[in-house]
């Protein structure tokens, strides 16, 4: 059926570019940020199962090693 779709729809204008994903802790305290740790995985390694590639733009973490935002450069997408 995606096939299908695919071919149907012409490519639209930035479909090869990559994209920029930020994973933040946000309201919740360390529960939070241990939450925002877990989630950056879980994408990182799906983005490693695809082949795509990925680079760390910004990765910041508390005074007591707690992961509170993360942004990352996800290439090679579509």
């Amino acid at each position: 059926m995606l096939q299908i779709v695919s071919l149907l729809l012409p490519p639209l204008v930035g479909d090869d570019s990559g994209i920029i994903l930020e994973v933040d802790a946000g309201v919740g305290g360390q529960e939070a940020m241990l939450f925002t740790k877990e989630v950056f995985d879980m994408y990182m390694n799906y983005a490693a199962y695809k082949g795509w590639s990925f680079s760390i733009v910004s990765y910041d973490e508390t005074d007591v090693g707690k992961t509170s935002q993360l942004v990352v450069s996800l290439i090679s997408v579509y």
